[in-house]
């Protein structure tokens, strides 16, 4: 399990307060809109939803994952509606930013050692403002506030069932035929850099979540770089990592290699490193990914079952290395 007390900065023996207030500082530091990381981001709200609920905080500090097979509120949701109970709708001091969408874009070693352009097809889902209106009774918060004695009392707006809007279901409308909804097609570029780390994001302004109502702002496209797994090579950083076997007799006396590199096949003379040590390992300088690694040469030595002869190993013994 994810170790939610480090998450937040916080001891073990912190309390409600001291949860809270660490959750307020980590969230505005690490939120997507301030440049922060979005996965980063996800994982503070996972731990102030967990250790805020007192059930759940129990089972954890038991050593038991109290989210097993629970799906953890939006990030974003979340951290507005934490944002809200201090500072009202207005907590943002600007107009409310809808979600972000987020998906993955897995490639390959090789495309990451050149760099790639891909075109993405994208559906956008927009609300169209023509057909849909902001609700009269309730100015659009999608609640009312009904006088019960000396009380007042928060109601969902009956008129538009507390979404906030009124569907006039325009038939003629030439944009949404009555739907309130219009779809658009759009084609992206999606650039992927040369060396760029598996799981990166590459964020396209606007194009997540569209507003919901007129002033709102719309969320953002976050497409995540996954990189599959080569059969060959092995990435540690930008260094690519080879490994090849020799009989220890080739270890010796150098065996000829090939190694298929991005960039064409490498012809080596292990000879050249002297004897082969198995557990060294050895650099082609700028032979790695992108140009900016090396390659990485690792041997495995396969030893003869065979016992030597007592006259080859009295002449191993009259050699100098």
């Amino acid at each position: 399990m994810k170790d939610y007390y480090s998450i937040l900065g916080i001891e073990r023996n912190a309390s409600e307060e001291d949860i809270k207030r660490a959750y307020r500082k980590a969230a505005l530091k690490s939120h997507p809109d301030k440049g922060g990381d979005p996965e980063k981001f996800k994982e503070i709200s996972e731990a102030y939803e967990t250790l805020s609920d007192s059930n759940k905080k129990h089972m954890y500090d038991r050593g038991e994952d109290p989210n097993n097979n629970v799906r953890h509120q939006d990030p974003f949701e979340f951290h507005n509606a934490f944002f809200q109970q201090f500072f009202g709708n207005n907590f943002n001091q600007g107009p409310l930013k809808r979600s972000n969408h987020q998906h993955q874009i897995t490639v390959d070693l090789a495309d990451v050692h050149t760099g790639i352009e891909k075109n993405l097809k994208i559906n956008i889902k927009r609300v169209c403002f023509d057909c849909k209106r902001s609700c009269d009774s309730c100015n659009g918060r999608g609640v009312v506030f009904m006088r019960n004695g000396p009380f007042q009392v928060q109601q969902t707006c009956g008129a538009c069932r507390g979404s906030g809007n009124i569907n006039f279901k325009n038939q003629n409308c030439k944009e949404c035929k009555g739907t309130s909804e219009i779809i658009e097609d759009r084609l992206i570029k999606l650039s992927i850099e040369k060396c760029i780390s598996s799981g990166s994001f590459i964020k396209f302004d606007g194009l997540g979540e569209q507003p919901q109502k007129r002033g709102e702002i719309p969320g953002d496209l976050l497409i995540q770089i996954v990189i599959r797994d080569h059969p060959l090579f092995k990435r540690e950083h930008n260094h690519l990592i080879y490994t090849s076997s020799l009989t220890f007799k080739e270890s010796i006396v150098g065996k000829k290699i090939v190694i298929p590199t991005f960039d064409g096949n490498l012809d080596l003379f292990t000879g050249n490193f002297g004897v082969i040590n198995p557990n060294r390992v050895y650099h082609v300088k700028n032979r790695g990914l992108g140009g900016r690694g090396d390659l990485v040469l690792k041997f495995d030595i396969i030893y003869p079952e065979t016992k030597f002869s007592d006259e080859l190993l009295e002449k191993f013994e009259k050699l100098t290395f």
